[in-house]
């Protein structure tokens, strides 16, 4: 699993960002092979404003997911 979080929220304080970063990096709790990245020049639509980290994330659980096959 690979959460993506937002990183720039500007309607939020910082620390409504910091809380938020932190329920996000919470998420990896779900997985002991769980990753987490910041898209720091994200808002809510990380696949318009950073499509290579989406791109990026994708192709790494496939790949990790084609070596567990094996």
């Amino acid at each position: 699993m690979i959460v993506l979080a937002a990183g720039k929220k500007a309607h939020y304080s910082t620390d409504s960002q910091d809380f938020w970063i932190e329920m996000q990096r919470e998420l990896t709790d779900i997985s002991t092979e769980a990753e987490f990245v910041i898209a720091k020049n994200s808002a809510h639509y990380i696949q318009d404003d950073e499509p290579e980290l989406v791109v990026n994330a994708v192709q790494k659980l496939l790949k990790k997911h084609s070596s567990h096959k094996r």
